[in-house]
Parts: C-alpha cells; sequence; structure tokens
C-alpha cells in the first residue's frame, strides 16, 4: 500500500481569491469537481507550505479542496445556514510594508461582491498582530438585494489576514462565513470561528536553507543532513519531513526506519500531510515497527481528511480486505470515489473493472 511520495513543494505562485467557489460553496451549489470529504478529526493540524492552520473544532465539516496554499471546508447547520472555513496564501504583487498598506489591500480583497444578488451592508477592519506576524482582523456583512424574499440571505465572515514573515508580499486569509437567513442562531459559532482564526501559525522554515538543503541531498547527503538537522530540532516540520524522506528511502544515507519515523512524527505536529501517509505506511508495511493496521489506518485517515488520494486508496484496500477493519465494501467504494476524484488513476481503475465487489 505504500507509494514513493515526493517531497512538498516550497514556494507559492500566483493564487486568485477564489471567493466565487467559496460563495457557490455556501449556497449549495456544489462544484461539480469537488466531492465532499468528511473530516474525521476536527481540529487537527493542517499544514500549509510555511504555515499550519487547525481545522474547526466541532463535527460536520466537510473539506472541498486543499493544497499547500489554498483549502476550503463546508458545513451545513440544522437551521439552514451554511459555513465556509477558508485558508487562503497567495501573493499580491507588492511588498506590504506597514499595517496602513495591509488594512487597504484587505479592504480591495475582502469587500469585493463575487455574488450580485447580494451587497456590502458593513465592514470592519482593525490592525493586530499574530505569532510575531503584522495581521489585520476584520468582519464583513453583505446583504440580500431580494427584498421579496420571506427569507433574505444574510452572509457574514469574520477572518485575519497576514503578511507572512520574510515575504512580505505573501498574504495568508483565514475566514469563517455563515450565510443564510439567520446566522446568529448558530449556536458556538463565534466560539468555533475564534479558535479557528487564533491557530494560524508560521513555521520556523528558512526556504532558501530547505532548496540548498533539497539540492545537496542528491550530491552532498552529508551537508543537507547539516542544513536541515538543527531546524528540525527547532520544531520545523518541513525540515523533519525532507529528514524522514532522506532516512526512509536511504537517499544519500543508510536506510533507517526508525531515524525516518522520529522526523516523520515531527512532521506530523504540523499536520504535513505527507508525514502522516508515510507513518501510515510504516504501520502498514511493518516498517522498523510490528505491524499494526489500526495505527495505519489512523495515520491514513488523517491525511484522507486532508484529500491525499494515495492515503484514500489506501483506506479503500484496508475496507476492501477487511484488514483491521471490518470488511466494509460501501465504506471502500466511498474512499475509492473520494481516491478516483482526488485525481488517483488506480482508484478509478479498480471503480472501472468494479472485481472489489465479488471479494
Amino acid at each position: 500500500m505504500m507509494q514513493q511520495r515526493a517531497g512538498s513543494q516550497i514556494g507559492y505562485g500566483l493564487i486568485p481569491v477564489l471567493a466565487l467557489a467559496a460563495f457557490q460553496a455556501l449556497s449549495g451549489q456544489q462544484q461539480p469537481d469537488a466531492l465532499p470529504n468528511p473530516i474525521s478529526a476536527p481540529g487537527s493540524p493542517w499544514g500549509f507550505d510555511g504555515f499550519v492552520v487547525d481545522t474547526p473544532a466541532e463535527g460536520g465539516w466537510n473539506s472541498m479542496a486543499k493544497d499547500a496554499h489554498y483549502a476550503e471546508l463546508t458545513k451545513q447547520f440544522a437551521s439552514g445556514v451554511y459555513g465556509s472555513a477558508l485558508v487562503d496564501a497567495h501573493r499580491v504583487g507588492v511588498e506590504v510594508q506597514d499595517s496602513t498598506q495591509l488594512l487597504a489591500l484587505t479592504r480591495e480583497i475582502q469587500t469585493a461582491v463575487p455574488d450580485p444578488a447580494m451587497e456590502l451592508a458593513d465592514y470592519l477592519a482593525e490592525p493586530v498582530v499574530a505569532d510575531a506576524a503584522m495581521c489585520v482582523r476584520f468582519s464583513i456583512k453583505f446583504d440580500s438585494l431580494r427584498s421579496t424574499s420571506l427569507a433574505p440571505s444574510v452572509l457574514f465572515a469574520r477572518g485575519i489576514s497576514c503578511a507572512r514573515p520574510g515575504s512580505a508580499d505573501l498574504v495568508i486569509t483565514l475566514k469563517y462565513v455563515l450565510r443564510g437567513p439567520a446566522v446568529d442562531l448558530v449556536p458556538g459559532a463565534d466560539k468555533v470561528a475564534d479558535s479557528f482564526l487564533a491557530s494560524l501559525r508560521f513555521a520556523p522554515s528558512d526556504p532558501s536553507l530547505l532548496r540548498r538543503a533539497r539540492v545537496a541531498a542528491g550530491q552532498t547527503p552529508e551537508e543537507s543532513m547539516q542544513l536541515l538537522l538543527p531546524q528540525a530540532e527547532r520544531g520545523d516540520g518541513e525540515a523533519a519531513l525532507l529528514l524522514g524522506d532522506m532516512y526512509l528511502y536511504g537517499r544519500g544515507v543508510p536506510r533507517d526506519y526508525r531515524a525516518a519515523r522520529k522526523w516523520f512524527e515531527i512532521a506530523a505536529r504540523d499536520g504535513r500531510a505527507e508525514a502522516l501517509f508515510n507513518l501510515g505506511a510504516i504501520y502498514d508495511k511493518a516498517l522498523g515497527v510490528e505491524r499494526d493496521p489500526a495505527q495505519a489506518i489512523a495515520w491514513f485517515t488523517l491525511a484522507a481528511d486532508q484529500r491525499d488520494a494515495d492515503a484514500q486508496l489506501n483506506l479503500a484496500l484496508f475496507f476492501i480486505k477487511g484488514d483491521g477493519v471490518p470488511k466494509n465494501l460501501a465504506a471502500a467504494e466511498q474512499w475509492l470515489q473520494r481516491s478516483a476524484n482526488n485525481g488517483n488513476t488506480r482508484a478509478r481503475r479498480i471503480l472501472a473493472e468494479g472485481k472489489y465487489k465479488q471479494l
């Protein structure tokens, strides 16, 4: 079940603010290429390039998208309210020099109305410091323009935008959004939103050092180790992930599964999906440990929460075989569909052939 995984990539492309997709999700208009992925471990850390965010600490959320720079989670509340928790890291094209500039950029982005059926009703923002970063905390409200509606829709969002330390043209935004006829009737929403917005923290990574370490890994692995070790010991999940990869695959160093597991566990604290997957593979394949399907499933499930297609495929195989869990073809098919939807060609082939139904 283990597949060799490529290390994560440092650096950000130009990522537009995906406001329209978020509004579609909040309206119940699911994107055709997005398959809801239930979050099994609410409140768990998710790793992105250079920062970490905790998912909302309540049940019922689904992941609609996740990559190194963006995540979209949605939830439908019993009151008919739709919720969305968004993470978006993008380049703004300028170096953010001070809070006044960040306030202006945040207002420009957040007050844009992507839904022509709504209008801006209120916007408040103030500069704050979060995890030693220059940030802006904001709240925004949009009202429905459809005055004839019996229950006019309201959209209310709270968020925080921060200039990433060391990369002042990168702005990371977390936003907790509620849309519906009465968004103030969602119990506990303020507490969940506060926890989500306060969870943003920046990794102590040095992108240039990590790039040098990657280059050195294939040519002078001793230099790569010297670069990575101090960073990983300080809790840098990216450096720990690279060290784990080196030991797991014997890249420039003798294979050492125990050392690999140690560094992957450190990277897993930052929610690095690659580390979560590799820990699952270690327990599945008994690499330096006794085989433990329950541990493997637990780690694969955390990676699958982040829409990791390989982890989702592996969970399907556990359910098909009844390995560590009761055999459950319905659950297997759900994981196969999620994996296929996230681009896994093997999952697509298994679904198309249908042989798993006869096992």
